[in-house]
């Protein structure tokens, strides 16, 4: 991230950037967002807006006449959720080729539970020559178990031990790990 984050920055003149900021309005014109809001107070007129954040947000920051009613009632059914990302790192290396493959597991104990996740390393030529292993692991997790931190807990021993018993012979001798929730 931080090579994205550095190659970014280069791309946005020093004057124009804008950090620690928060999005409080999207004002639309003639069914198209023209304008945000930063802060309540600074204001930037805009051609196009990526909105990344979970569709319930949109309904606090744009004034619900501008959403059809079709878009309301989609929105209201969707369960919102939480990404949980794990990266591990370790000493060894394996240039085995199926280690460039993207895993896809399920829990035999809970068969709601599932994870995707790939040895990045071994995929990506920029880390192939570099003396350790990095593997991301991903899954899902209903909005609300987030706020219990057991359930995280439990959630991040399952995806351990789902990529242990895939991989025995992995993470021996761990380096680092990285939980992100997202």
């Amino acid at each position: 991230w931080g090579v994205l984050v550095h190659e970014l920055l280069g791309l946005i003149p020093e004057a124009r950037r804008l950090t620690m900021q928060q999005v409080t309005e999207l004002s639309v014109t003639m069914d198209r967002i023209t304008q945000v809001t930063l802060n309540g107070d600074h204001k930037i007129e805009v051609e196009k807006v990526i909105f990344t954040p979970s569709p319930m947000k949109i309904k606090t920051l744009v004034d619900s006449s501008y959403l059809t009613a079709r878009t309301q009632q989609r929105m209201s059914k969707t369960h919102p959720l939480t990404a949980i990302s794990l990266d591990l790192v370790e000493e060894k290396t394996s240039a085995s080729s199926h280690l460039q493959n993207v895993f896809i597991f399920r829990d035999t104990a809970n068969e709601d539970f599932h994870m995707v996740g790939q040895f990045v390393s071994n995929a990506d030529t920029l880390q192939r020559g570099l003396k350790h292993q990095t593997s991301h692991w991903l899954t899902f997790i209903d909005q609300e178990d987030v706020v219990d931190a057991e359930q995280v807990s439990k959630i991040l021993k399952t995806m351990k031990k789902l990529v242990k018993r895939a991989f025995p012979d992995a993470f021996e001798k761990p380096v680092w790990e990285r939980i992100l929730v997202v």
